[in-house]
């Protein structure tokens, strides 16, 4: 099962409005049970306001894609993931980045 990423902002807008919410310290999960059985999805939004240089915003984005692409098998088939930001992330060293990025990820996956 291959996890897809969202792109329409359509997409985006129905699972944030109509999907249960689970919010972190810095992140924000939006999940969306769907009826297609193997459509797994992930969509990532990183705001400039929280995020100020897109280095930075792209990294964030690579960080939880590749979250998601590697702990697929945990995931259920049918659900619909958006990833948010939602405060600023603190300016650390990439390693610890990361690390914290996936450790809230963690967090935000199993109390979902």
């Amino acid at each position: 099962m291959k996890i897809k990423h969202l792109l329409k902002a359509k997409d985006f807008a129905d699972i944030i409005k109509n999907g249960r919410r689970i919010r972190g310290e810095t992140l924000c999960l939006y999940e969306l049970e769907t009826s297609d059985a193997d459509q797994a999805a992930v969509g990532v939004t990183v705001p400039k306001r929280f995020v100020p240089k897109a280095v930075t915003r792209n990294y964030v984005k690579r960080v939880v894609y590749a979250y998601f692409g590697r702990n697929k098998e945990k995931h259920d088939g049918n659900k619909k993931i958006v990833i948010r930001v939602h405060d600023t992330i603190k300016k650390n060293p990439r390693k610890i980045f990361a690390r914290g990025i996936r450790k809230e990820l963690d967090f935000l996956t199993k109390k979902g």
